[in-house]
């Protein structure tokens, strides 16, 4: 009767071992995995679009994965580069206020800006689009040669340079050349433009006289009335666009 006990209770003992080992475990697991999934260098869906470090004087534009994908070192996928279109370059830059107001200056010399018809007419082969998103005087718009989301005239057959500068400190904006037609709803064409590279992802948001720029380079191939949008979730649904005629 006292060997049965006593196995019993041999029994009993090895059996809590096996509870606390496998509890001390799954904690573990539990919180490794959190952990994993909180690593800013992991590329989830939740993953910051840009991972920039705002305390020092350098800022890291290239982490970004997940659903919101802009670039992603050399691979540009996820659902904000998708249909196979390849933006014009992975390089981000930042200018000061001084210089990307003189790349818009720039940009303007071989174009006439109309005020009154809000429009914008670009003449040559070589042209350079410079597209100011969200500053202050357009908030939530697109700012070029002193409009608002003005009316872009370029020829048929002409290299485009469009330059995206984004000036908003508290948004991210991308631009990108589409035939989808207004109202935009909120997850307005987020795969590419009517050509490839005729589009620029979301740059991340500005800081202090930091803002963040990229370059992309198209041909205009066709004749047509075409739309520049923000292709961020809502913001062409709110008004962040404008036309792009070729003619």
């Amino acid at each position: 009767m006292k060997k049965s006990k006593l196995g019993w209770s041999v029994l009993l003992i090895f059996s809590t071992a096996a509870l606390i080992s496998y509890g001390a475990w799954s904690v573990y697991f539990v919180n490794h995995n959190v952990d994993s999934s909180l690593n800013p260098n992991n590329k989830g869906m939740t993953n910051s679009q840009f991972n920039s470090d705002r305390g020092g004087k350098e800022q890291n534009y290239e982490n970004s994965g997940g659903m919101m994908n802009g670039y992603n070192g050399n691979n540009r996928g996820g659902m904000m580069g998708g249909n196979g279109f390849q933006n014009g370059t992975t390089n981000i830059s930042s200018l000061n206020e001084e210089t990307a107001n003189k790349h818009m200056e720039d940009s303007l010399k071989n174009a006439t800006v109309d005020k009154k018809n809000n429009t914008i007419t670009f003449r040559g082969k070589d042209v350079n689009i410079v597209l100011l998103g969200g500053p202050k005087i357009a908030d939530d718009k697109f700012f070029i040669g002193g409009l608002i989301n003005p009316m872009l005239q370029v020829p048929k057959n002409a290299k485009i340079s469009l330059e995206m500068i984004n000036e908003d400190d508290g948004m991210s904006h991308g631009v990108e050349v589409t035939n989808a037609t207004p109202a935009y709803n909120y997850m307005s064409m987020m795969g590419g433009g009517i050509y490839p590279d005729s589009f620029i992802t979301p740059l991340p948001e500005a800081t202090k006289d930091k803002y963040p720029t990229s370059v992309t380079t198209f041909t205009t191939n066709q004749e047509g009335t075409f739309y520049y949008i923000c292709q961020y979730p809502g913001h062409a649904q709110k008004g962040m666009y404008g036309k792009f005629v070729i003619k």
